[in-house]
């Protein structure tokens, strides 16, 4: 089903899940309910949000405002206006299934520790910021995600994204 049906069926139209940075301001019980539909244990559901990084890059982390190290997403109605969510198109390229690394939401993030290219933040084609959970936001027909992978604004595949080899400074 489409996305945001998931969202309606699991908590109704009073919950609102995407027109907030997911990552930042889930609480408890809908990351509870979360980790239950999706199978996935509790304590590697809680791994996946930025609090965890409370005590080690910022004291608390602010849910309603920016935080320290934490790319602000500037959210409106779903939209990011903001370049919040980075990411390496070789990572993306190799990945079996390719998915966002939470510290690639870190603005001390600039290289890939993995393959030492930068990390891009948004979309070389059309300069969107990456924006994935709107794949098939706004037709009707579409159910599922093609590929995390694809910009939503201009269709370009992030993967194809050039790589270019981080200063060694920056390294």
């Amino acid at each position: 089903i489409k996305l945001h049906t998931l969202e309606v069926q699991l908590w109704g139209r009073g919950k609102q899940i995407w027109t907030r940075d997911i990552d930042r301001s889930i609480d408890d019980a809908t990351l509870a309910k979360v980790a239950t539909v999706s199978g996935t244990p509790i304590e590697r559901a809680q791994e996946t949000r930025l609090r965890s990084y409370e005590g080690k890059l910022f004291e608390r982390l602010n849910v309603a405002g920016n935080s320290d190290w934490i790319l602000p997403s500037g959210v409106v109605h779903r939209k990011r206006k903001h370049r919040s969510m980075q990411f390496c198109p070789l990572c993306l390229a190799t990945d079996i299934e390719p998915y966002y690394r939470k510290t690639w939401r870190l603005a001390l993030s600039t290289f890939c520790d993995l393959h030492d290219v930068l990390l891009h933040d948004c979309c070389p084609k059309c300069q969107s910021p990456v924006m994935f959970h709107r794949q098939e936001l706004g037709n009707r027909w579409a159910w599922k995600i093609e590929s995390l992978t694809l910009c939503t604004s201009c269709g370009f595949d992030l993967k194809r994204a050039a790589a270019y080899q981080a200063p060694v400074i920056e390294i």
